[in-house]
This record gives C-alpha cells, sequence and structure tokens, in this order.
C-alpha cells in the first residue's frame, strides 16, 4: 500500500458553491497509478469531477481543507 495526498484540487461545481477539500491523503494499493486513477478515485468518492489537481507520494503540509480516505 502507498499513501498519495491530492492538493491544489480544481472541482468541477458548475459555479455552485460546494464544500469540497482542497487536499485529500489516502492509502492505495501498490499496482495504483496516480496519473491515470486519481482524479476518478476522488470523483468516485465525492461526487463531483476534477478540472485538474497535483499529488505527492506521502502527505503534503501546505494550506487547505483536508480530509482523509
Amino acid at each position: 500500500m502507498k499513501k498519495i495526498t491530492a492538493f491544489a484540487i480544481e472541482w468541477d461545481t458548475d459555479g455552485e458553491k460546494i464544500d469540497l477539500p482542497e487536499i485529500v491523503t489516502g492509502t492505495f494499493p501498490d499496482d495504483f497509478e496516480p496519473e491515470t486513477e486519481l482524479s476518478d478515485a476522488l470523483s468516485d468518492e465525492f461526487g463531483f469531477c476534477i478540472h485538474s489537481l497535483l499529488f505527492t507520494f506521502g502527505e503534503y503540509y501546505g494550506k487547505g481543507k483536508k480530509v482523509r480516505i
């Protein structure tokens, strides 16, 4: 298993003001490929598509609303 943190997430909310996280940390299988699978996993978890995001392996210590999945 590996820990991955998505940050600087730009959610597609069609202009609605929705309280969504800016930083999400989760544990994923070793064969998980964040470059191709992370935005889909977060969309499935939160119910909104993503315009863009950045990610790092491990924790991210920047500012923003954080959640763990």
